[in-house]
C-alpha cells in the first residue's frame, strides 16, 4: 500500500484515538486509559506481526533502537494522558502535533533526508497552523 495513503490513515486513526482517549480520561484515570490503549495496540501489532514477518530480524545490531523508542513512547503516552486529565484536547493536540515538525527536522539533520523548498514551506505552515489552532 502507498506510504502516503498509510500516513493519512494513521493520522485519521490517531486523531480519533486521541478523542476517544480524552473521553475515557474524563471518567477513568489517565494512566489506566494509557495502559489499556497500549496493551490493545500491542495485541493488534502482535497479531499483524505473526502473519507478516517472514525473516525475523529481531536480533540485528539495530534492535536496540526499538526498546529505546518504546521507552520514549511510554513516557510520551504518560505525559499526554496526564495532560488530558485537566487540559482541553483542543490545546493539547496541537502542542503534541509539534512533534511532527521536530521529527521532520530530525529526519533532515540525522538521517540526511533532503531539505527542499516545499518542505521548508510545509514546516513553516505547520508551525503557524499549530499556533493558530492552540489559541
Amino acid at each position: 500500500m502507498n506510504y502516503l495513503l498509510l500516513s493519512i490513515i494513521a493520522m485519521l486513526l490517531f486523531s480519533v484515538g486521541d478523542l476517544i482517549s480524552k473521553i475515557a480520561s474524563n471518567q477513568m484515570l489517565s494512566t489506566s486509559v494509557a495502559l489499556i490503549r497500549t496493551v490493545v495496540a500491542a495485541i493488534v501489532l502482535g497479531i499483524y506481526s505473526i502473519f507478516t514477518i517472514k525473516n525475523s530480524n529481531l536480533f540485528s545490531k539495530f534492535s536496540v533502537y526499538a526498546p529505546l523508542a518504546g521507552i520514549l513512547i511510554g513516557i510520551d503516552l504518560l505525559s499526554m494522558f496526564k495532560s488530558m486529565e485537566t487540559g482541553p484536547l483542543s490545546v493539547i493536540a496541537p502542542i503534541i502535533g509539534l512533534s511532527t515538525i521536530i521529527t521532520a527536522a530530525l529526519s533532515i539533520l540525522v538521517l540526511h533526508e533532503p531539505l527542499t523548498i516545499p518542505k521548508i514551506i510545509g514546516i513553516i505552515l505547520a508551525c503557524v497552523s499549530i499556533v493558530l489552532i492552540s489559541r
